[in-house]
């Protein structure tokens, strides 16, 4: 089952990967018919994500505000549910902390990636001497 692993990368290593691939999604959307997959463009390129039909309508709000001074900035992401009946109720209410959890962690994976990239930003363009 797993020998696609030991094939040396060929033309015939990736149609084994491709069968294994077209079977994943064959079998996901029977286990999870409300999942499907989609691209997601992104800097020039398709990035692959899965996108969940939910019982009602939402949308995900990033805000990113200047700080004082024009030193760091803060970023707020609000979720906006408009719920299709007591389904979309449930469902919302139902996953309240497990949208807090995602959206907190979401929040701040991107402060930290953006720290990360104004630190080497500010250290690449420090004085020689200073690095």
């Amino acid at each position: 089952m797993y020998a696609e692993r030991f094939i040396a990368p060929s033309e015939r290593k990736f149609e084994s990967y491709r069968k294994c691939m077209h079977c994943f999604e064959q079998g996901f959307k029977r286990r999870y018919p409300t999942i499907e997959r989609v691209e997601v463009p992104y800097e020039g390129k398709n990035l692959p994500a899965f996108f969940m039909k939910a019982p009602g309508a939402g949308m995900l709000e990033f805000v990113v505000k200047p700080g004082d001074g024009g030193r760091g900035s803060t970023v707020n992401a609000t979720a906006y549910w408009h719920p299709a009946g007591v389904l979309g109720l449930l469902y919302w209410y139902a996953l309240v902390p497990t949208h807090l959890f995602l959206f907190k962690g979401m929040t701040r994976a991107i402060e930290r990636r953006a720290s990360a990239l104004e630190r080497s930003r500010s250290y690449s363009s420090a004085p020689r001497g200073l690095k």
